[in-house]
């Protein structure tokens, strides 16, 4: 034996702080679940187990790809809330004068991404839903004939007497 030759218990030891390390990066994106912690110990009991260093690579490497799947998950639950609280921001304020900008701010992301992101999510653009919203809120208001059309465009955030017309057409 030479002495380049590695111990079975220190290639062990290589596996589990893989696995570790893949581990840490699920609790640092998703918190700790029961489900985590069995799994974790399953995992780390199979690679006890293990007769190869093939067998070793098959346990660290599928606990990895465990690792990934739970914090893309959890990533595109965060952004589906992402999405939502966008919508209710605009549907709380769409008679201020939002801008991509102001969005951008109360979400603490920058206006491309978020013009992004919720095109992919949603398969419109925020402006758009704004526009949509801040219409619906127009027709409702227009059935009450004391109103003109021009401070209903106001009130929904247009103050443009002209353009509110024009787009509400």
């Amino acid at each position: 034996s030479s002495s380049s030759d590695i111990s079975r218990p220190q290639v062990v030891y290589s596996c589990m702080q893989m696995i570790s390390n893949a581990n840490g990066a699920i609790i640092e994106n998703v918190g700790s679940t029961n489900e985590i912690i069995i799994i974790l110990g399953e995992t780390n009991a199979r690679l006890q187990r293990c007769g190869t260093l093939e067998e070793m690579k098959e346990v660290v490497t599928r606990y990895c790809q465990y690792a990934v799947e739970c914090i893309s998950e959890s990533n595109k639950r965060d952004e589906s809330e992402l999405i939502q609280r966008i919508r209710n921001y605009i549907k709380e304020n769409y008679a201020k004068n939002i801008t991509l900008q102001s969005l951008a701010k109360e979400v603490y992301l920058s206006p491309a991404y978020i013009c992004l992101l919720f095109k992919q999510e949603t398969d419109e653009t925020v402006i758009n839903y704004l526009t949509e919203v801040r219409m619906d809120q127009a027709k409702s208001l227009l059935r009450r004939k004391d109103l003109r059309i021009s401070s209903v465009g106001e009130e929904v955030g247009h103050t443009d007497p002209k353009y509110f017309s024009r787009i509400f057409k």
